[in-house]
């Protein structure tokens, strides 16, 4: 016989934890008010005992809370807060509808209404999708409506190469205006560091006597030594040798008070790139310098070779082709071809 417990969570609504044949499901019914969640309660033991599918009537406002419950022990802060930000979008395009009711039609609507970029798109969906999936294990809809849902194609973004003069003007009015912008884009520049594993360092992890920074890359969760430049060290001499040398309390640039800084000064300075770019940027300058893709690699903790390849080496290339062709056109008078009947010996100093 199903054994049906009425129960209340901290956020308020009102929740069953049903036993039925071995097996443990819980819910949300959708409500903070008792005597509804009583009714519903009972509805739900009726369902069962006729062999019906108990939460058919259950809405995605009061499910999308049990979810993001669910999330809060498994996903990173910075990730809950997305996604708590990604269900009032949800709401206000879908609105509070019965979660058994939502058609892949509905997800296209979503979709169209919201005409968001391709990236933000295909990380809303990744979230409904995942919300739907946790539905379906807790058995309270078939089929999740979203699961063939094609992302949107984002492209390959073309990488910004900053110019000298830019490179100049953003130094120069950041060092005037804002010393704190200018150090985050001065390590980033010259560590090839991703902006949130900068945000992430305490001053601890600096070693000035031996020229090191530890850091606990995002992506891989690796430990990479990377050793301090002469523009880096003195950098980190003027930051807090003790807890995070940026203070604040979100560890990720999108979210911080650096990112408002950040838009600020690409409109002072009238110069359109990503911050992310200085890790781009780095990279190619330690190739034209000479420096290997082995070591390029290790700098920017790449699991992978072909990833610095793939993103750097072609680049570069293109800058070289591109270069020597100036040449050629600045060359007067000489012609497009060398004549095929010279000798090694044409070629000698005298």
């Amino acid at each position: 016989m199903p054994r049906v417990r009425l129960y209340k969570e901290r956020n308020g609504y009102w929740y069953v934890d049903i036993h039925n044949r071995g097996r443990r499901t819980r819910g949300s019914l959708g409500t903070r008010v008792k005597e509804v969640a009583l009714a519903a309660a009972r509805r739900v033991e009726r369902d069962l005992a006729e062999g019906r599918k108990p939460f058919g009537h259950f809405t995605l406002a009061p499910f999308l809370d049990t979810y993001l419950q669910y999330c809060e022990g498994r996903n990173a802060p910075r990730t809950v807060k997305e996604k708590r930000r990604f269900k009032k979008l949800f709401l206000g395009i879908l609105g509070d509808v019965p979660i058994e009711s939502i058609s892949r039609s509905d997800i296209d609507r979503y979709v169209k209404t919201r005409n968001a970029g391709a990236a933000t798109t295909n990380r809303e969906l990744a979230m409904l999708k995942h919300a739907l999936n946790f539905a379906v294990d807790r058995e309270l809809i078939i089929r999740n409506p979203a699961a063939r849902v094609k992302m949107l194609s984002e492209g390959k973004r073309e990488i910004r190469i900053l110019t000298t003069q830019e490179l100049y003007t953003w130094f120069t009015w950041c060092r005037k205006n804002d010393l704190r912008l200018y150090n985050l884009s001065a390590i980033a520049l010259n560590t090839g560091l991703r902006p949130g594993d900068i945000l992430k360092i305490r001053g601890e992890d600096v070693n000035l006597e031996m020229g090191l920074i530890e850091v606990v890359m995002s992506k891989t969760g690796k430990t990479n030594y990377i050793p301090l430049n002469d523009i880096t060290a003195a950098v980190f001499r003027r930051l807090p040798r003790k807890g995070y040398v940026f203070p604040g309390r979100e560890r990720h640039l999108s979210y911080s008070p650096f990112y408002g800084s950040f838009l600020k000064a690409k409109n002072a300075t009238g110069i359109a790139f990503r911050f992310y770019d200085f890790r781009h940027n780095a990279a190619i300058r330690l190739l034209e310098a000479g420096a290997d893709v082995v070591t390029i690699k290790e700098i920017l903790g790449h699991t992978d070779i072909k990833t610095t390849v793939d993103s750097y080496l072609k680049i570069v290339d293109k800058r070289k082709r591109a270069a020597l062709q100036r040449l050629a056109a600045k060359s007067g008078g000489m012609k497009a071809e060398i004549p095929g009947d010279l000798s090694p010996s044409d070629f000698e100093l005298d």
